[in-house]
């Protein structure tokens, strides 16, 4: 594993677990939007990571548990108000995952509770190394429309 690859996984863990991460880390990742007076954090890894927790911890029950297949990744949503800063945890998020060039899935990401945050995620095949758009969508409770966000993961 590279240090990059490491560096990255480290903080995912922090930015979707314990709260938002620095400016110098989102810009790092580059998979943090602000849309409207929401704040979007987009984490992809991938699936077999997940296979290492051990049977009945939240995190290997997940969406049905771990995929087997090499070409699946775990998409993962954090939502925060932008005006105070703190996570959002009622919201219907939905991901609609493409290759470019390539038709994709969408999928409603599902609440996961870990650690007392509220984060959503659902698995989806990347299968090919080239560019992947993970278009978000986000219904907030009251909310008159949904808010839509892309972003662009180059699976490698």
């Amino acid at each position: 594993m590279t240090a990059r690859i490491a560096s990255g996984l480290c903080g995912l863990f922090l930015l979707l677990f314990w709260g938002a991460p620095s400016p110098a880390l989102a810009e790092t990742f580059n998979y943090t939007q602000w849309v409207g007076n929401i704040v979007i954090h987009v984490g992809v890894m991938p699936a077999r990571m997940l296979r290492h927790y051990p049977r009945g911890s939240p995190e290997s029950g997940m969406h049905g548990g771990p995929v087997a297949s090499h070409g699946e990744y775990h998409v993962v949503v954090a939502l925060f108000d932008a005006r105070t800063n703190a996570r959002i945890s009622k919201a219907e998020v939905k991901a609609y995952v493409h290759e470019i060039g390539v038709g994709g899935v969408e999928k409603t990401l599902m609440p996961m509770s870990i650690a007392g945050t509220v984060t959503w995620g659902n698995y989806f095949p990347m299968t090919r190394s080239a560019p992947c758009h993970i278009v978000v969508t986000i219904r907030l409770p009251g909310s008159p429309r949904p808010i839509e966000a892309l972003f662009t993961h180059w699976n490698a």
